[in-house]
């Protein structure tokens, strides 16, 4: 049963860059396959800007979600980065009004000092999610009580 389910779409700058990169890939690939002239040692760098254009791509297209379900809660943006949180790791939850993305360096998924990870797209309200391993984690969704309430009420039993 699906009790959490969230996902907002990355910002129009984030998705600008990833079409940047892709683009500018693709550009370089045309280039040197046209100076190519037969040579095939030109593979090697056109795999290469393959990896950056496929890289671009999922920037443009990623986006942050977050789902609570079968006892586990699931975090991430898609489709570059994951990760699973059994419930009985979760130690504590907190809402917190205001996170601002400078506490991490910035948005997307930031690990700063002291076992601190961040998810977040923007700054507004959050859940802090505490483990059993002492790491803190924080992210910032638009229905920030929801999560908080489903968690507690979930972790709580």
């Amino acid at each position: 049963m699906d009790h959490f389910r969230y996902r907002q779409s990355a910002p129009a700058g984030i998705k600008a860059l990833g079409v940047v990169i892709a683009a500018a890939c693709l550009a370089f690939i045309v280039v040197a396959a046209a100076a190519a002239d037969g040579d095939w040692a030109i593979l090697v760098p056109i795999l290469g800007l393959l990896a950056g254009t496929g890289l671009g791509v999922g920037i443009a297209l990623s986006n942050l979600y977050v789902s609570l379900r079968h006892g586990q809660l699931t975090f991430g943006i898609s489709p570059l980065w994951q990760r699973t949180l059994d419930l009985e790791d979760i130690t504590a939850v907190e809402r917190i009004d205001q996170v601002s993305p400078a506490a991490f360096g910035g948005i997307g998924y930031r690990r700063v000092p002291g076992k601190k990870t961040g998810l977040l797209w923007n700054g507004g309200p959050g859940v802090v999610i505490r483990t059993s391993a002492d790491e803190s984690i924080t992210i910032v969704l638009n229905n920030a009580d929801a999560l908080a309430d489903d968690l507690n009420r979930s972790v709580t039993g």
